[in-house]
């Protein structure tokens, strides 16, 4: 069955200042499933999003497909400023997320990665930023250090997206 999220989705402002979400999701009781489709906040391209940042999701992936997943972000690798992705490494359990800033190249983007999200399992993220260096969490822990970075993000002409980065869905 599919649904529209919580409050709807298209057209429904959701921060006060304009910013409008697109896509479907198939939705239960206590979550949404997106299955070749995502959210898309197209208000927030070409966004500064500035030098304190941070970014928290809780997801669950419900099957590995041998792909990379985006989870949240708004675009995968170089073609957004910032992600949270699942990767098809440790058939489809690893995950890590990174941003870009003015003063970092994209090629160090990529800053934590091969954190464990087994298939099935409950699991949550948050990524913070602080003009100083970029933190991962993994279930309430740290995971590795502090990585020393500076600057703003990146701005990118990309919408935010949740459930996908790039064409690759989360599942």
């Amino acid at each position: 069955k599919t649904k529209s999220a919580p409050g709807g989705i298209g057209n429904k402002d959701m921060t006060g200042n304009g910013r409008s979400i697109s896509g479907t999701v198939n939705s239960g009781p206590d979550f949404a499933k997106f299955s070749g489709t995502g959210l898309y906040v197209p208000g927030f391209m070409n966004y500064n999003w500035g030098n304190q940042f941070s970014a928290s999701v809780m997801f669950r992936r419900s099957s590995s497909n041998g792909r990379y997943a985006g989870i949240l972000g708004n675009g995968y690798y170089h073609i957004g400023s910032w992600e949270i992705r699942m990767g098809r490494e440790n058939s489809g359990q690893s995950y890590g997320g990174g941003i870009e800033t003015v003063n970092a190249p994209s090629a160090a983007k990529w800053q934590f990665w091969g954190a464990t999200a087994p298939v099935g399992q409950w699991n949550h993220a948050l990524m913070v930023y602080d003009g100083s260096g970029l933190i991962f969490y993994h279930n309430g822990k740290q995971y590795k250090n502090k990585v020393a970075m500076s600057g703003n993000l990146k701005v990118k002409s990309r919408s935010l997206e949740i459930g996908v980065l790039g064409g690759e869905w989360f599942n």
